[in-house]
């Protein structure tokens, strides 16, 4: 049986998961970036690699594959608006 598991977006890229996670959406909850994935609590996990591109700044040519974007509240009524990757050829 599958079910539905909620991982932060680390700075440093890596996240570890079930292996065969259907990532399904990314957003921010309580003022943090993460990512709902439909898993099966019982496979064997893997790391992958992702990484974050912020609106106006440089971008690869091939960055990865898209899973979405979300916005950061900063000081006062700034935002920053990210947007994340998967490598998925780099593991």
């Amino acid at each position: 049986m599958r079910t539905i598991w909620k991982f932060p977006i680390t700075t440093d890229g890596v996240g570890r998961m079930p292996e065969g996670a259907e990532i399904l959406s990314v957003q921010t909850q309580d003022g943090h970036p993460y990512l709902w994935a439909l898993v099966n609590p019982s496979a064997p996990t893997e790391d992958r690699k992702f990484r974050l591109y912020g609106t106006g700044h440089h971008t690869p040519d091939s960055p990865g594959r898209y899973w979405g974007t979300f916005q950061l509240k900063v000081i006062g009524d700034q935002n920053l608006v990210f947007h994340l990757f998967e490598l998925v050829d780099e593991l």
